[in-house]
């Protein structure tokens, strides 16, 4: 009875949490409902002092504040309402916290390609699991790649280049996202300019085609159906690949995806609610 009744629950929240992404009152709702659950895992994370600030902050953003800064004890800072709801996907949700995650990223340096950085929260997620990694991202909205930028200004081992990823090289025009984290380029026609490149023209540009990759994680809003579309776009790059993590937004193309990743020597490792690990099959033995 009682699991029943906190797996309700759960459901509720997270299908108020999706709405929530296009309503930002909304938002407010959501973390009232949630805080109960939150607060021992950013207890956890930040101690009891960092929780107290976490939540100045979160309380000065309903007020109207546009800026909150608050530093982390995994080493790096959160300044804006977007960033904190990412800050609560990635380090107390753990939607990246594969099992497998440790096999692929490993102890000793490595390289990360990070295809829809948003403003880095993911970066900062791989500097955690392992300190010795080198990222190499593309974000196609010109705000937060300027504020993914802003925010590694002083890191040489990280390389931020504001194009979108698809699956043929174009330039393209579309409309702003009411939530930037979901910033696609099939969101209509509008006034932002971006340039399409392919993940092994990317790779190739930034002077790491045929070079092994440790992780490449792929969030780009629905762009990743025609990227798959076209193998010869993504395969080499993947052949010198330990491990691909997603977010598949169709169930067609999870099946088409998924199919082609196991051709190509991967199996499907987890799933963490909509983001899948895919890891090559000789690392899971």
């Amino acid at each position: 009875m009682v699991s029943t009744l906190v797996q309700g629950l759960t459901e509720m929240l997270e299908k108020l949490y999706l709405r929530s992404r296009n309503r930002p009152w909304l938002y407010r709702v959501y973390l009232l409902l949630r805080l109960p659950s939150i607060l021992p895992g950013l207890v956890s994370n930040e101690g009891i002092f960092g929780a107290l600030r976490w939540l100045r902050c979160r309380i000065q953003f309903l007020r109207g504040r546009e800026i909150a800064e608050f530093d982390s004890r995994f080493g790096f800072r959160i300044s804006r309402m977007i960033e904190f709801a990412v800050y609560d996907e990635i380090f107390l949700q753990r939607v990246y916290d594969f099992k497998a995650l440790g096999v692929v990223l490993g102890k000793g340096p490595v390289r990360v390609i990070d295809f829809g950085a948003h403003h880095g929260l993911f970066i900062d997620f791989v500097r955690w699991r392992n300190p010795n990694t080198e990222v190499f991202a593309a974000e196609m909205n010109p705000g937060p790649c300027q504020c993914a930028k802003s925010r590694f200004a002083s890191r040489p081992d990280t390389h931020i280049v504001n194009v979108a990823i698809g699956g043929w090289d174009r330039k393209a025009h579309v409309s702003a996202a009411t939530v930037s984290t979901e910033q696609s380029l099939y969101g209509g026609e509008g006034s932002i300019e971006v340039q399409v490149v392919t993940p092994v023209e990317f790779a190739q540009t930034q002077g790491i085609g045929g070079l092994e990759t440790a992780l490449v994680k792929m969030d780009i809003e629905g762009a990743e159906h025609e990227v798959f579309e076209r193998p010869e776009v993504i395969k080499p790059l993947l052949d010198m690949t330990r491990g691909v993590v997603m977010e598949i937004h169709t169930p067609e193309d999870v099946v088409m995806i998924t199919d082609k990743l196991r051709a190509w020597g991967f199996e499907l490792s987890e799933i963490r609610g909509t983001n899948r690990l895919y890891v090559k099959k000789s690392l899971m033995k």
